[in-house]
């Protein structure tokens, strides 16, 4: 383990909803956002190499900036339930929206879902479409202020979303042929993705299931 890694390692971290992942001491971690700086495995703030395993990432060596296209804000178009989008986060946001319609019974917040998806060609001029803007500002449009959702529709969202982002990210991987690449080529370790600022890590273990079930 590297000296920046033990560090880290002394240092108290919070994990979302207080899940840690497994205490495997063979495994490697490797930690992904949007913004990562693209370093060759092991590393990236707080990951994990353990000595001798680097032979085994040697295709991630040459794949550029491998952290980002894990991660929900990549550019990378791919069909979820009928419908295009630019990247996981477009679709995520659609999603939620849905939700949002189909609970409250009325279309406003439907249409607002459509603007996450790759418009139809006939879509007119003055209509407003987010397929186009980067992640970072889809996920403000996603977000309260853009569209303030009910404490009950909140509550149903936060049981159902990792499982809604797990079915969007199956698509994600096996439709687009680099995202697929990197995630095959990250092996059998653990993958944290770091919430931004807030400092709050996530060990996505469903991505950890999907790139098994592309082995297959």
């Amino acid at each position: 383990m590297s000296t920046s890694s033990k560090r880290d390692s002394e240092k108290q971290i919070k994990w979302y909803k207080g899940k840690k992942p497994p205490g495997d001491n063979d495994r490697d971690v490797f930690m992904f956002l949007s913004g990562s700086a693209d370093k060759p495995p092991g590393k990236g703030v707080g990951e994990v190499l353990h000595d001798g395993h680097n032979v085994m990432y040697k295709a991630l060596h040459g794949m550029k900036n491998w952290r980002k296209v894990l991660s929900n804000f990549w550019v990378c178009p791919f069909e979820y339930d009928g419908k295009t989008y630019n990247s996981a986060e477009h679709a995520y946001h659609a999603e939620k929206f849905r939700m949002v319609a189909e609970m409250r019974e009325e279309e406003t917040a439907s249409k607002y879902a459509e603007k996450f998806q790759v418009p139809d060609e006939d879509l007119s001029a003055s209509e407003v479409n987010f397929s186009d803007l980067k992640g970072s500002d889809v996920k403000k449009k996603g977000g309260s202020r853009s569209f303030a959702m009910y404490p009950d529709e909140i509550e149903l969202w936060g049981k159902i979303s990792e499982f809604v982002l797990q079915s969007i990210l199956e698509q994600k991987f096996s439709q687009c042929p680099l995202a697929k690449d990197v995630l095959l080529a990250t092996g059998d370790s653990v993958l944290v993705h770091s919430m931004g600022r807030c400092g709050v890590r996530h060990h996505w273990d469903f991505l950890e299931d999907i790139r098994q079930k592309l082995r297959q």
